[in-house]
């Protein structure tokens, strides 16, 4: 069984714990660096890691999650390590693992997804339950594709992208730096979504989305330009 330690956290801790524990693995450890906080289901990350614990406890599993300090922590030789939020906030974090510890991250892959063999994962990257990946496709470090997307070949998708439940690629999609697109969203093939833009759930997209551009509709229209988002380097609570 192999041994993960989850650096950070988010409200998709249960989808994390799904695919580690389908995988035959044992979530050892969680580091936070930043304070607990209610997230917009209105669970906090003790309420949702108790719940975890309950479970774990109801199988046996006698040892509960330990929760330590980004600044406590260090690693040990047998571990696994993934980050446990999304977004382009984990590109800091990823740079301050390597560079203090020479850490590389897992990616995940739950073996109820198909990833095409001629398809390529980068670090980093989660894969949910029901996703298909068709062949020819690239997934770049640190992207999230939740339960249930399809993504279709030839298909770019860059570092950090956030691909939500539902949501369907066409062939020959190109996915820009940090985008998110929305629960059940639509692309047709051969488009582009730039940098950081935001396809909302349930869209149709008929042509190209700009960088730090929102879309929205059916078909996809667009409705204002977004901030640019930044992050501050670790330690400094981007977790």
């Amino acid at each position: 069984m192999s041994d993960y330690v989850m650096i950070g956290h988010s409200g998709r801790l249960g989808d994390y714990i799904d695919i580690i524990h389908a995988l035959g693995g044992n979530i050892k450890k969680i580091v936070v660096n930043s304070p607990d906080k209610v997230d917009p289901a209105g669970r906090s990350f003790a309420t949702r890691l108790a719940a975890y614990n309950r479970w774990r406890s109801s199988w046996g599993i006698e040892t509960d999650v330990v929760v330590q300090a980004l600044k406590e922590f260090s690693p040990a030789g047998d571990e696994k390590y993934i980050l446990g939020f999304s977004g382009l906030g984990q590109v800091p974090m990823q740079n301050y693992l390597t560079e203090r510890w020479g850490i590389e991250l897992e990616s995940l892959v739950h073996p109820r997804a198909f990833v095409s063999p001629m398809s390529e994962l980068g670090a980093g990257c989660i894969v949910n339950a029901g996703c298909l990946i068709a062949s020819e496709v690239s997934v770049g470090p640190l992207s999230w594709l939740a339960r249930g997307s399809t993504i279709g070949h030839d298909t770019s998708i860059a570092e950090c992208a956030f691909i939500a439940p539902g949501v369907n690629l066409a062939s020959a999609v190109r996915v820009g730096r940090g985008a998110k697109l929305g629960i059940g969203a639509s692309v047709l093939e051969y488009l582009s979504l730039g940098e950081q833009c935001y396809v909302a759930g349930g869209s149709l997209v008929l042509r190209d989305v700009e960088p730090f551009s929102l879309v929205a509709g059916v078909p996809a229209s667009f409705k204002k330009m977004l901030e640019p988002k930044t992050f501050p380097e670790v330690p400094g609570g981007v977790s």
